[in-house]
């Protein structure tokens, strides 16, 4: 094996790694309130989503910038495109919300747990080829 090959496949676990972390700690707060506002404070899932969600882009835009790509400057491209995916990652967010709650009959909790996890694989995979190149 080349030392390339190493340095990139290194690279790229110390990505997935840091992103998961981030997106765990994110996720887990997140996902608390977001169970505390529907199944406690009876507020609609789709008003929490829409409330969590850029506080949720926010946190995670400055984290993974720093500590997952460890990029110094960003460009406004950059920032125009994560908050492209991030937006596009909300609608789908309400998506599988409706699907979830209306057609399937499963609870906005529940709904909302399968959500994060396949747009966490979503969202890692759109900004390592879009964002952070």
């Amino acid at each position: 094996m080349s030392n390339k090959f190493l340095f990139f496949s290194y690279k790229l676990v110390n990505q997935i790694l840091w992103f998961g972390l981030i997106g765990v700690i994110t996720n887990i707060i997140g996902y608390s309130l977001f169970v505390l506002c529907t199944l406690y404070l009876k507020f609609s899932p789709y008003l929490v989503i829409s409330f969590l969600y850029p506080l949720s882009i926010t946190a995670t835009y400055i984290l993974n910038k720093d500590h997952t790509f460890k990029q110094e400057k960003t460009l406004m491209k950059q920032k125009i495109i994560f908050i492209t995916l991030y937006l596009s990652a909300y609608l789908l967010n309400i998506l599988i919300l409706y699907i979830a709650t209306t057609i399937l009959l499963v609870p906005a909790y529940l709904a909302q747990g399968i959500a994060i996890i396949v747009l966490g694989i979503y969202l890692f995979l759109m900004q390592k080829k879009y964002v952070y190149v």
